[in-house]
């Protein structure tokens, strides 16, 4: 009967402690994935794209960072917008493969590609808990993500930076226009100005350097007497005014004469 008990014991055993094919896989001591690398390096590249759109060649001139909202630069802000948010999604197509493969080399427990949607960084972060309990390993694409998040946020900061110089230069002056910078010094190249027609042109051509849809008009202004003083409009081609500049001609020097944007 002692043998018998033995015998059901022993034959018990394999269903409280199974092996062979019933058994859990241990994981696979692999980690290193080309989605996790990638993940790791995306912060490097993701925030190029919509500073390219605002500041790149060809729209720096027209995207004015002092007045965001001037119509004529919401199509540029909309379109870097629509490219920021796509990539935000991007990275989805590079955790769930990289998800995906940890498991099929056994990881039980692996990161959920949602996470990345809060940033590469934090779905790293999960992703080096649940593969440092199981193999004590992986680590690295979490420290080179870091790094890289650290230099492309300093990379941005110099690039705003340098994009956004002639608003901050002019930010303690009044009469500052970012689009007009250079005016003071660009108005003594012209030849003295005999009419209202010449000053609006002068301005005009200032302005279509910073946007070649801009046009102006000062209505109501007949003369340029010396110190006298006026305002003129500039529009987009709706004819939707989006700025007034107030010019000032010199008491001094005849044809003489400023401009600044006037503060709404």
């Amino acid at each position: 009967m002692s043998d018998t008990s033995t015998t059901a014991m022993i034959a018990g055993a394999p269903a409280a402690f199974p092996t062979g094919a019933g058994a859990p896989a241990a994981p696979e001591h692999r980690w290193n994935t080309g989605y996790g690398w990638i993940l790791a390096l995306y912060p490097l590249v993701s925030w190029i794209p919509p500073y390219l759109v605002l500041f790149g060649a060809g729209t720096s001139n027209r995207y004015d960072p002092a007045d965001p909202y001037d119509p004529a630069t919401l199509p540029l802000m909309a379109a870097a917008n629509g490219l920021s948010f796509l990539l935000l999604l991007l990275p989805l197509a590079f955790a769930v493969p990289d998800a995906r493969t940890l498991r099929s080399w056994g990881h039980r427990r692996v990161a959920h590609p949602a996470w990345v949607l809060l940033s590469p960084v934090v779905y790293l972060v999960v992703r080096t808990v649940h593969l440092n309990r199981s193999v004590r390993r992986g680590s690295a694409p979490l420290w080179v993500c870091t790094a890289a998040t650290a230099v492309a946020t300093c990379l941005s900061v110099v690039f705003v930076f340098a994009a956004t110089w002639p608003a901050l230069v002019g930010a303690f002056d009044p009469a500052f226009d970012p689009a007009l910078a250079d005016a003071a010094a660009a108005a003594d190249g012209y030849a003295a100005p005999g009419s209202v027609e010449d000053v609006r042109a002068i301005i005009e051509a200032d302005y279509r350097r910073a946007n070649s849809a801009y046009t102006l008009d000062c209505p109501g202004v007949r003369s340029i007497e010396p110190g006298s003083s006026f305002t003129c409009d500039v529009s987009i081609p709706s004819g939707v005014v989006v700025r007034h500049v107030a010019v000032e001609m010199s008491p001094m020097e005849p044809g003489a004469f400023s401009y600044w944007a006037i503060a709404e």
